[in-house]
């Protein structure tokens, strides 16, 4: 930045929360004005104007200002550095508050439904649910899924329905589910995502006695739309969200099972869920 010749300055120093500097340089000219010249590099900016206030360069590390003053009183140019402090700090945090929020690509996040296996061992679902996140694009992410729970009723049957969770339902026995698979999660507007997950099962049969009866395949898939929020600087995060749930392949049924199987439909329709994660 060119400055007036035959000048003199006083430097200002001030860090802004830790998040960058700014240097404020009063220029002594000739005439009756009070030349300022304000230097600031932060990490995160949103760059304001004020009266008498003229942006002369912006670039990605430094924002430049130049400010004239006609005739200003002596408390003024004492308090100068400190009005100035204000404005840039007000930017900074409104800067962070509208999104520039640390980027985090990596994530471990879990279903509300893993802290709720508490009910009676008839009904214990025995649900625990893990996602292994990397964001690969700022809208995208992918995940790996580990996944286990444990069955006493059919999955097709819908939330609405008067048979649902009614012991007429019920397996003779139990079906332990398990398996590893894949999720990509796609950002469509703000917090607003689409995600799809496909989930190979392997299936384990247990009699009412816990003894095993079987091994079975099942692949499961499933469908969402949900909404991320995010919390301290993009630390923590929570998605409430919907999806429908649809497994085509469903093998080694056994026949007291697959009788109460074949009630019901291979898909699940709506449901709710909440997710729980941490970024780092």
């Amino acid at each position: 930045m060119a400055r007036l010749a035959n000048t003199s300055t006083t430097p200002y120093e001030f860090w802004i929360d830790g998040e960058g500097i700014f240097a404020l340089t009063k220029i002594n000219a000739p005439d009756d004005l009070n030349h300022f010249s304000i230097t600031f590099c932060a990490r995160n900016f949103v760059s304001v104007r004020i009266r008498n206030l003229r942006v002369i360069c912006i670039n990605t590390v430094k924002v430049y200002f130049f400010l004239t003053i006609k005739k200003p009183s002596t408390m003024l140019l004492k308090s100068f550095p400190i009005i100035v402090a204000g404005f840039l700090s007000a930017g900074i945090l409104l800067g962070q508050q509208k999104g520039n929020v640390p980027y985090r690509k990596f994530s471990v996040s879990t279903t509300f439904l893993s802290l709720t296996n508490f009910e009676s061992k008839e009904t214990n679902l025995q649900h625990y649910e893990f996602h292994f996140g990397y964001k690969i694009a700022p809208k995208d992410r992918i995940e790996l899924k580990v996944a286990t729970w444990k069955l006493f009723e059919p999955l097709g049957i819908p939330l609405w329905d008067e048979k649902f969770r009614k012991e007429s339902e019920w397996y003779p026995g139990r079906v332990r589910e398990s398996g590893v698979g894949a999720t990509y999660q796609r950002l469509l507007w703000k917090g607003l995502f689409a995600q799809i997950e496909v989930l190979p099962l392997r299936k384990t049969y247990f009699d009412k006695d816990d003894k095993k009866v079987g091994n079975g395949f099942k692949l499961y898939t499933s469908y969402h739309v949900g909404y991320h929020f995010k919390f301290f600087k993009n630390r923590f995060f929570i998605e409430p969200q919907v999806h429908c749930n649809y497994w085509p392949i469903d093998t080694n049924i056994p026949p007291e099972f697959e009788e109460v199987e074949n009630r019901w439909n291979n898909y699940f329709l709506f449901e709710p869920n909440l997710y729980l994660g941490v970024k780092f």
